[in-house]
């Protein structure tokens, strides 16, 4: 959802640039490589920091919770659950892209030319 609101923010507050690079013959293929794909390498980079950190914390975490019990349960994450949770991320990421790719295609050119300065 994070996601999915900052790219919407991000093309939103861009409509009436993304409208002035249509009006002048961009193509939305050439938009979206300005405005889309620019997030993509940045959600990546992201989505990986923020894996080692989350298990970082979270065993941090986990062990305060284990210090509080008799029992004692040891937090353990392979290789295959990080790299489903970092595939979830970058599949999420590619659904909220295609909604951003649709959302560029509905900005008008009249948008441009509305609000002239």
């Amino acid at each position: 959802m994070i996601i999915y609101l900052l790219t919407k923010l991000m093309v939103e507050r861009n409509a009436v640039s993304i409208s002035m690079a249509k009006v002048l013959g961009y193509t939305a293929r050439e938009i979206n490589g300005l405005y889309i794909r620019i997030t993509t390498g940045v959600v990546v980079a992201s989505a990986i920091a923020g894996l080692f950190l989350s298990i970082a914390i979270m065993s941090k975490i986990w062990q305060i919770i284990m210090y509080r019990f008799n029992g004692w349960f040891a937090f353990d994450i392979n290789d295959y659950d990080m790299l489903k949770m970092l595939l979830m991320t970058l599949i999420s990421y590619g659904v909220v892209v295609l909604f951003d790719m649709r959302r560029v295609r509905r900005i008008p050119l009249t948008e441009a030319l509305k609000n002239v300065e």
